[in-house]
């Protein structure tokens, strides 16, 4: 996926319309290149490990609990299948287990077919006592991510939302960042909308067989541009050259379940190019994690274990955002943007999935997570 690429890379509203001080870096600059970063970002972004632990939850945690905690974990997780096959499964279960407002995500119950029949067999028509079991389990406090599900669900149609503003606005091209097994190419497939999925090149090859295997009408299901490009190697702006991408026309961009597998600059890169190759009408859609509960200011118990689970899997959270208003509209400012969205995990649930009362013990939605989307022009 590309958030390796770019790891290895290293490489509630608000509005801010003035131009960034310092331009934009060309299309070509490294993402690497944390001297082209304005001094300000590592304020708002950064990996939270020079703050202190001063929640007193955090240092027991971290101290006591964790170093029990990671060696079971990664023993657990050494036949366990990778990250994107777990958020794969857990976007299709809500609709599965007959939960109300799940997301649309028609492919992804197909996608799932494919790659994990024994575990889409355990979901399919009525859930078997197990996986009851498995997603009860899951969503316990302290061995456990409460809300993840809830949470993926939602970012699902917050996500779709975006795609379906600018659709409505008259946008006719979307790049896709870490496509993975995304489905918003899709699903949302028309004529004259231009789709661009960029992802490792194994990864891109790998999605058009499964994609055929799993949609094999091309006529009724149109196909993106697949951009196979190592980011590592290739800059944004030269791995888009070779395809129908125009630069003079607005774009859509999202980015997924990526930006906290990123390092600080190359986060700040991704924005900086983005921000070069995107004309006025355009946006950019990302999801993050917030800085308090990576730093560990603000405990948040099921972040803790999925750091330890994701770390086991050699793939640890690398960055966090600055999620208070004026911090979330400064970095976009700082890279020319104007933020148009700020939303919390209180702000999803009340917006996709009402039926949650906010009256549990433990949180509906995954708190940690964040979500904005940036602008360009008015």
């Amino acid at each position: 996926m590309l958030n390796r690429v770019l790891s290895v890379a290293v490489a509630r509203r608000a509005s801010c319309s003035e131009p960034c001080s310092s331009a934009p870096s060309s299309p070509s600059t490294a993402l690497s290149d944390s001297s082209a970063l304005p001094v300000e970002f590592d304020a708002i972004c950064n990996d939270g490990s020079h703050r202190e632990w001063s929640n007193l939850h955090t240092r027991i945690y971290r101290q006591v609990t964790s170093p029990v905690l990671s060696p079971i974990l990664r023993l657990a997780l050494e036949k366990d299948m990778p990250t994107n096959y777990t958020m794969l499964l857990m976007r299709a279960a809500n609709k599965a287990f007959g939960v109300p407002n799940h997301n649309d995500d028609w492919v992804a119950p197909l996608f799932l077919k494919a790659l994990m029949p024994k575990e889409a067999k355990e979901i399919e028509g009525r859930p078997t006592l197990y996986a009851h079991f498995r997603r009860a389990l899951f969503d316990l406090p302290g061995v456990g991510v409460p809300g993840m599900v809830a949470f993926l669900d939602g970012r699902t149609q917050w996500f779709d939302e975006r795609v379906r503003v600018a659709l409505d606005a008259g946008v006719r091209q979307v790049v896709v960042l870490a496509a993975g097994f995304d489905s918003t190419a899709y699903r949302f497939a028309r004529p004259g909308v231009k789709f661009f999925e960029l992802d490792l090149p194994h990864a891109s090859q790998r999605k058009r067989e499964l994609v055929d295997a799993c949609l094999p009408d091309r006529g009724a299901h149109l196909r993106p541009a697949y951009i196979a490009a190592d980011l590592a190697a290739v800059p944004l702006g030269e791995a888009l050259a070779g395809s129908r991408f125009d630069p003079a026309a607005p774009t859509l961009w999202l980015a997924q379940g990526l930006t906290y597998y990123l390092p600080p600059a190359a986060f700040g890169g991704m924005l900086a190019s983005i921000r070069a190759l995107s004309a006025p009408g355009s946006s950019l859609a990302f999801d993050f994690i917030r800085l308090d509960a990576l730093s560990g200011r603000a405990f948040t118990g099921g972040l803790e274990v999925m750091a330890l689970g994701v770390a086991a899997r050699g793939e640890p959270f690398l960055s966090a955002v600055d999620d208070s208003p004026a911090a979330v509209a400064g970095l976009a400012k700082m890279f020319g943007f104007r933020c148009r969205q700020r939303l919390g995990a209180r702000g999803l649930a009340r917006r996709f999935l009402p039926h949650l009362t906010g009256h549990s013990w433990w949180p509906e939605v995954q708190p940690c997570f964040a979500f904005a989307e940036f602008a360009v022009g008015a």
